[in-house]
């Protein structure tokens, strides 16, 4: 799905961990559910 298109883009952009990325993930995920 989009959200992990967005996780891949981080990783390459930034070479975050997949620690980073998944905190990026819950905070998007949050954001949606208003």
């Amino acid at each position: 799905g989009p959200i992990y298109a967005v996780a891949d883009a981080y990783r390459e952009w930034r070479d975050l961990t997949d620690e980073e990325v998944m905190e990026i993930l819950e905070e998007i995920r949050k954001s949606r559910k208003r």
